[in-house]
């Protein structure tokens, strides 16, 4: 039974490791791409904006 344990320790963290990477992996991936939409917006309006004044 004892050795049943640390193998025990062992799946459980392995997959505690897994949920969080996946998390923070995740919420990086939004940040990223909401940022990137954000340059893309600013860019958009500079560009009506000198396609206006011209």
């Amino acid at each position: 039974m004892e050795s049943t344990i640390p193998a025990l320790y062992l799946i459980i963290g392995s997959v505690l490791s897994l949920v969080v990477g996946y998390v923070v992996a995740s919420t990086m991936s939004k940040r990223a791409a909401q940022a990137k939409e954000q340059v893309a917006g600013d860019k958009a309006k500079i560009i009506i904006k000198e396609a206006e004044s011209s």
